[in-house]
């Protein structure tokens, strides 16, 4: 079972956590990527990313982490792939309401 040091969430569906297989203070620490997407099984593994350090907290901006690694200092890694197709989001809308005028009370 590993230990959680610490995790951030992306808002769309990944968390990027500081993570410890051994349950242990000394190492390896490392940083994992897990699938949030199902608010329900939350710890759906994808990959482990190792760091040159101690890996203790992590912070995210930007598909970027910022890594708290111990003796190593600060370590950056790109968790994900850039965006290459340079189309925003976008999104649709319908509503199936229906207006109708007030009545008249008698």
């Amino acid at each position: 079972m590993s230990w959680l040091a610490a995790y951030a969430l992306n808002g769309s569906g990944l968390a990027v956590g500081a993570v410890n297989p051994n349950s242990t203070f000394d190492g390896p620490n490392d940083v994992s990527l897990y699938n949030t997407s199902d608010p329900t099984q939350t710890s759906v593994f994808i990959t482990t990313l190792p760091t040159p350090g101690l890996a203790r907290a992590v912070t995210i901006f930007n598909g970027i982490a910022y890594v708290a690694d111990g003796p190593a200092g600060l370590s950056v890694i790109n968790y994900l792939a850039p965006d290459t197709q340079g189309k925003p989001p976008s999104i649709s809308l319908a509503t199936s309401l229906t207006a109708s005028s007030p009545r008249k009370a008698n």
